[in-house]
């Protein structure tokens, strides 16, 4: 089992009202994807998230450690939070870009727009002592997300024209 931080402060705080938040906004959006589709769009920005901390946060792995995450720079329950908040920013991302449909110059706009979003959104998540930075910055992170974004439009384009193979 996962510990408990060693203080409730606004980190947990910070974290709980963002998820709540984001689970009443994707609550009382429109439908626009199957049940499936949503779910692995959910999965898919959970998991990114969770790799790419798990690659970068952990120095078990490869050696490497560039920033803690909540209290203790361990695993903890609070932890989890912080992914299961990327899980709803990817599908509202998926999400708008399916109702937008940007394409050329647009579609790069939407990616730059939603980097520069993710990107401020870390910032105030450091402000919040949610990631303690070492060796990182957020001009590190903004490339990550910049490389992750296109990537999870691939992903969902492949998702979308997979389902309409499967209808037919």
């Amino acid at each position: 089992m996962l510990p408990l931080p060693k203080s409730f402060d606004k980190n947990e705080i910070f974290l709980i009202t963002v998820l709540f938040l984001l689970i009443l906004i994707i609550r009382f959006l429109p439908k626009r994807f199957p049940k499936v589709i949503t779910i692995l769009i959910l999965l898919e920005a959970f998991t990114i998230a969770r790799l790419a901390d798990h690659l970068l946060a952990s120095a078990h792995v490869m050696g490497i450690d560039f920033y803690d995450i909540m209290d203790t720079g361990k695993y903890e329950f609070f932890g989890l939070f912080t992914y299961l908040i990327f899980a709803p920013f990817g599908y509202l991302f998926v999400y708008l870009y399916d109702w937008i449909k940007p394409r050329g110059v647009y579609l790069c706009l939407y990616i730059i727009s939603w980097s520069l979003f993710s990107t401020c959104f870390e910032w105030i998540m450091v402000l919040f002592d949610i990631y303690k930075y070492k060796n990182w910055n957020l001009a590190y992170s903004s490339i990550v997300y910049l490389v992750v974004q296109p990537l999870t439009i691939l992903f969902f384009e492949f998702l979308i024209r997979e389902y309409n193979k499967m209808k037919e």
